[in-house]
């Protein structure tokens, strides 16, 4: 019984002092290592530290709530969100407004280089609404027959015919009033002299734009007391202008809904013997020719 009882505190004993060994060595390790794994290091027994088992933190994606952070290199972008918006109507193409290229009275420079051609009708023109700085060759009883036998003058050049001043200088713009006053001939004879004429001018001014202006009608009285002036003859006379366009270099204008009613006369408050303007009316004519488009 002494001999068990002996064991037993020798047991006792030895377990004391080898629980004490391995504290001081875990206080020891401790002491000098501070951390173990970016932790502090605690005190444990020695035979654990020299397990051949490895220790590792735990995986931090198995811990409940992480969430892996992006980084800029591994980020994907995102598409930004866009909030429905309204559906624009779709705009219509439109074609820019056509400009005039004059404003009577204010800027007429786009005649500066224009010619006036013809008969008493562009002489109240040249007298009442002159344009720019053009040139008028105008005289009374001018016809396309004699256009260049005729002796006109103007405020900017003295007496001389046709063909010295187109030699003298140089236009742009032509622009031609004639054939009231030949209307009475053949209309086959009327439209070749016409187009001769156009013809003969081009030749000396190649360069220039001609517009033939057709020919408004006279009052009815004045109608019905020469019968090669009624609307249905001048109409057939500009009818016969259209064809001497050629839509490049020759242009046809029409000014007569601004000086017909629709009967074809001209109003009997527009003129006092029926076939020339009134000096408002004719710049009524001027403002009408600022508002017609250039041409190339």
């Amino acid at each position: 019984m002494k001999k068990k009882k002996k064991g037993m505190a020798t047991l006792t004993w030895l377990l004391v002092v080898s629980g004490l060994a391995m504290a001081c060595v875990g206080l020891g390790l401790k002491a000098k290592t501070q951390t173990f794994q970016g932790k502090l290091a605690i005190s444990v027994p020695f035979l654990l530290l020299h397990d051949d088992t490895v220790l590792h933190l735990s995986d931090p994606e198995t811990l409940p709530g992480f969430t892996q952070p992006e980084s800029e290199d591994t980020a994907e972008t995102q598409p930004e969100e866009t909030l429905p918006s309204e559906t624009q109507p779709e705009e219509t193409p439109t074609q820019p407004p056509e400009t005039q290229p004059a404003v009577y009275g204010q800027d007429e420079s786009y005649f500066d280089d224009a010619l006036f051609i013809g008969d008493s009708r562009m002489v109240g023109m040249a007298m009442y609404a002159r344009l720019g700085q053009a040139d008028y060759f105008a005289a009374e009883g001018m016809s396309v027959f004699k256009a260049f036998s005729t002796q006109a003058s103007d405020e900017n050049f003295g007496p001389m015919n046709l063909q010295e001043l187109l030699a003298s200088r140089q236009y742009g713009k032509i622009y031609i009033m004639l054939g009231l006053n030949e209307s009475g001939y053949p209309l086959d004879s009327l439209i070749s002299a016409y187009q001769q004429m156009i013809q003969a001018i081009q030749g000396q001014q190649p360069q220039a734009t001609i517009y033939i202006l057709k020919i408004f009608g006279v009052s009815q009285e004045k109608a019905n007391a020469t019968s090669y002036l009624s609307p249905e003859n001048l109409d057939r006379v500009n009818a016969a202008l259209d064809g001497l366009a050629d839509g490049r270099t020759v242009f046809c204008l029409d000014p007569r809904p601004e000086f017909q009613d629709a009967s074809g006369y001209l109003p009997e408050e527009y003129s006092d013997d029926g076939v020339h303007l009134y000096g408002k009316y004719m710049i009524l004519l001027a403002q009408w020719l600022c508002q017609q488009p250039a041409r190339p």
